[in-house]
């Protein structure tokens, strides 16, 4: 009976070390692939310039990093924060040296007509605003004073050029 305690003390002591071993390695793990992956990839930032007519509630702007040049389908989207002086910004975590395309689109209430967000978004200075796949109730638009590429489909998004 004086060897029956040391057992269970012994397995739990070597329990715990492997779920702290393991805890350990895992945040290691963690910090290293972060560091790769800014290591291999950079920020793009999207700015919109904003009027106060298509601001609100009822307005959620995004913009989808729709692929890379290698060929690479992302199709992640990336919503936009207000910022200063009307401006709103969005970033796109690409890898370096690749240039990629990516579109903007707004997602509107369901008090609002296409047509009536559309209008406001060629009244904005938006190029080619227009209803599209995807989410009932989205328009797509493209930023004006930015390089465009159309897609093997044949859509015409934006495109930014690596440096």
């Amino acid at each position: 009976m004086g060897g029956f305690p040391e057992v269970p003390i012994a397995v739990v002591a070597g329990v715990l070390s492997g779920v702290i071993t393991g805890a350990i390695l895992g945040i290691f793990l963690w910090v290293w692939q972060r560091s790769v992956q800014r290591a291999t990839t950079e920020v793009f930032k999207v700015e919109l310039p904003m009027s106060s007519r298509i601001q609100g509630p009822e307005f959620k702007f995004g913009v989808i990093h729709a692929r890379n040049d290698d060929g690479t389908i992302i199709n992640r989207v990336n919503w936009f924060k207000e910022g200063r002086a009307g401006r709103w910004h969005a970033a796109i975590r690409h890898p370096r040296n690749i240039g990629f395309q990516y579109k903007c689109f707004v997602d509107y209430g369901s008090s609002w007509r296409s047509d009536e967000v559309i209008k406001w978004l060629a009244a904005e200075g938006y190029k080619n605003p227009s209803l599209g796949g995807g989410k009932p109730n989205r328009v797509w638009f493209i930023l004006p004073d930015k390089p465009t590429a159309a897609d093997p489909a044949g859509f015409v998004n934006n495109h930014y050029y690596p440096e």
